[in-house]
Parts: structure tokens; sequence; C-alpha cells
């Protein structure tokens, strides 16, 4: 905050005087940068998972994210950001985002997104599948 011990001493002394309305200046202060609004991920929507990166790794990217910018969440109608665009985006029906890769993830038809070891992969689904607790289940068919 102070550059030298001469600096501090010199602002007790002001405020002793009872300078301390007067405007401060510190020589070699610099004018702090404006907070840009930064977008991130809204994780209540249901339809992400974590992916090549875990929770420790994306709350820590967030904390340095958090340090440089303003951070708002996304829309729960929009609730994924897309990479170095700042713009909030949905993930197509019957896909998943991934936050390690920060794109959606999707089988063809078909097919089921399996994330239960922490990557995506397409296993065949002869049922209907659907989306609970960030997991694509695949149901048999009931007639």
């Amino acid at each position: 905050m102070y550059q030298t011990c001469k600096q501090y001493v010199s602002l007790v002394r002001s405020t002793m005087k009872g300078k301390f309305c007067n405007p401060l200046h510190q020589p070699g202060a610099h004018k702090p940068h404006p907070v840009m609004l930064v977008y991130k991920n809204n994780l209540v929507a249901g339809n992400w998972y974590y992916g090549s990166t875990n929770q420790a790794r994306y709350v820590a990217l967030l904390y340095s994210m958090y340090q440089k910018h303003n951070l708002t969440s996304c829309p729960l109608s929009k609730p994924f950001v897309r990479p170095n665009q700042n713009i909030c985006f949905d993930c197509p029906p019957n896909s998943i985002y991934n936050l390690g890769t920060q794109n959606c993830d999707s089988c063809q038809p078909g097919y089921i997104l399996d994330i239960s070891q922490g990557q995506g992969q397409c296993n065949p689904c002869y049922g209907e599948i659907f989306l609970i607790n960030h997991r694509f289940i695949c149901e048999p068919c009931t007639v």
C-alpha cells in the first residue's frame, strides 16, 4: 500500500494535523482500471458436468477471475459462457455442458452420454433418455 515508511509517516502526520479531509496524493500511485463485467457459468442449471476439470480447479479458476473482474452469473435461460467471448448461451437439447472443455457434449440418436468416470463416453441406449441430477439416464421403454 505505502511504498516507504516515509510516505506512511507523512500520511499519519497530515492526519494528525487535521489535513485528513484534503485529497491525498501518493507519488507513484496509479489509478485503478475500471472493473469489467464478466459472465460466469450458472451452475444452478442441471445440464453440466466437470469433464476434464474438477471442483477444486474450477473454484480456483473462478477465484482468479474474481480477482480481476466483476463476475455475474448468466441467466438460467442461457446458463453457460462461450470461451473468450463473454456471451451466455445454452446447450442444444440432449447435450450437456462440459466445464473442462467449455463445450456442449452430445451423442448420436440412440446413444447416451455416460459421465460416470468423469469423461463423457457415448454408450447405446435401447429406451428413453432422461437428464436427472447432471446425468443422462437410459430407461427401458414402457408401453
